[in-house]
């Protein structure tokens, strides 16, 4: 059910973002940190939400959890002003954070390690599923005015979740012997590094070229401080007399370090077509409606949903997880580039044969990497290495997300910006649009055919078209990435083990 509500949130809001900006006169910037700060603050909070679990109990740890998301959602619904749609999307953040990993968490001490892959494919069926209907519903909501029930809608989930956690749901207690002692232990130091240095370099990309200049001190300072950060972060991994925030060491194996690479350009790749391929549809066709949007997302999410049941069973039945990961990238490697080619004239049958191309790439992998983890993750008898592994692994991917939205929002900015001031007709009011390039798609909706129309659709298209370009890129590093995967087998326990708080 939490999973549920975590995804209808990572694929409902994009489709509706113009409209959220158009509403509440948000700025093009401001309307992407709605999505780069929710996911930043997941990112920040994965890691001490699964330390603390240990020392608090899973239980405690997963309702605060879902105490936050439920406030974030709330604040979020009410606000009538970006400043506050801010805030309650930090808030529904963090939350979310704390029920990404305990997913992961908890399902390594619920279940042994011949289940593990069944959840992995439940919990991959639930995101099939609102990748399919979410982007409809949530069209249908938006172009009726009514994209605030986006975020009133988890609230009744999220009611009934606080029904049953607690009187049905039997996680593993907190760890014996006193708590402050275990508190003293934690690396705070590297929490708030990691955080304040990620904030740092969000900040710099993001309003690189738009709010400040690419050459502002403001910039060069924000993203040098969140470098220089990240490196004393690494620095402190290997010297902390603590247990480290990030352990670097399972990095070093030429195996873990391309599967968390792999999960990381899987976020980025997936997040940005995830936000972008409905803005291009709303720029190329500003005649359908928001609904019908999500109905063109179809070819693409039905073959994602497929091709990862399709992946996962091939694998259940034959064990064989590395070719379905190279698959997946080489299609990804063909298909996002592929996406270049579309204009505001592109015919059906070519945008819908790319998209599927693909979303039958991004299925593939799914399940794949789901099974490279158990790589990862080692002996199923070590739990600490399991709920490290699976940590890290929702961690990695996570940031991948966020800065796949962070950077393809600045590429989409600066392109619209350059695209603008080399248009004649629109270079006077360059620097105006691509400040407010998000709500402007609801502004194209409303003008009528001719040279202003199509020169704006042409620069944003454009723009977006770059983004397909860098994405390509990564999905290139990731395919090589993926060549170095070294197969290792783990053994499944026998059928007759039984499940409990991570014994046997």
């Amino acid at each position: 059910m939490l999973n549920l509500v975590v995804a209808w949130d990572a694929t409902a809001v994009s489709i509706a973002l113009p409209s959220i900006a158009t509403a509440v006169r948000g700025s093009a910037l401001a309307s992407f940190w709605l999505s780069t700060g929710f996911l930043a603050a997941a990112t920040i909070f994965i890691q001490p939400f699964s330390v603390l679990s240990d020392i608090f109990g899973r239980k405690a740890l997963l309702l605060a959890a879902l105490t936050l998301f439920t406030i974030g959602a709330f604040v979020t619904a009410v606000s009538r002003v970006i400043a506050g749609l801010l805030i309650g999307r930090v808030i529904q953040g963090i939350g979310a954070g704390g029920i990404y990993a305990l997913s992961s968490v908890i399902m390594t001490d619920l279940v042994s390690e011949v289940d593990r892959r069944n959840w992995n494919a439940i919990f991959g069926a639930i995101w099939a599923l609102i990748a399919i209907v979410g982007p409809i519903i949530a069209g249908s909501l938006a172009q009726n005015g009514q994209w605030r029930w986006i975020f009133w809608i988890n609230l009744p989930f999220c009611g009934l979740a606080f029904l049953i956690i607690p009187v049905f749901a039997q996680l593993k207690p907190a760890l014996p012997g006193a708590k402050i002692p275990k508190l003293r232990s934690v690396d705070w130091f590297g929490h708030v590094l990691f955080g304040a240095s990620l904030i740092s370099i969000l900040l710099g990309i993001t309003w690189g070229g738009i709010l400040h200049t690419w050459s502002s001190p403001a910039t060069i300072a924000s993203i040098v401080i969140g470098s220089v950060g990240f490196s004393m972060l690494f620095l402190w991994s290997w010297l902390s007399p603590f247990a480290p925030f990030v352990n670097i060491r399972p990095f070093l194996n030429i195996t873990n370090l391309s599967v968390y690479l792999s999960a990381f350009l899987q976020g980025i790749v997936t997040f940005s077509a995830l936000y972008f391929l409905p803005l291009y549809f709303q720029i190329a066709k500003p005649n359908i409606s928001l609904a019908a949007v999500g109905t063109w997302l179809l070819p693409c999410s039905v073959a994602l949903g497929l091709f990862a049941l399709i992946t996962f069973l091939f694998i259940s039945i034959w064990t064989i997880w590395r070719p379905a990961v190279w698959v997946g990238w080489a299609l990804l490697m063909v298909g996002v580039p592929s996406m270049a080619l579309f204009t505001r004239t592109t015919e059906n049958g070519i945008w819908i044969g790319i998209t599927i191309m693909a979303g039958i790439g991004a299925g593939i992998l799914f399940p794949s990497l789901a099974v490279a983890l158990e790589v990862v993750t080692g002996s199923p008898s070590d739990v600490r290495q399991a709920r490290e592994a699976v940590t890290n692994f929702t961690f990695v991917q996570t940031l991948g997300r966020t800065l796949g939205v962070a950077v393809s929002g600045t590429i989409f900015q600066n392109g619209v910006l350059n695209q603008l001031l080399d248009n004649r007709t629109l270079a006077r009011s360059a620097e105006r649009i691509a400040q407010n390039a998000v709500a402007h798609i609801t502004v194209i909706h409303g003008w009528a055919d001719g040279a202003l129309r199509t020169g704006t659709q042409d620069a944003f298209i454009d723009s977006i078209r770059t983004i397909w370009i860098a994405m390509a890129a990564f999905a290139a590093v990731a395919f090589i990435g993926s060549l170095f995967m070294r197969s290792n087998p783990t053994k499944r326990r026998p059928a007759t083990e039984t499940n409990g708080l991570g014994q046997v």
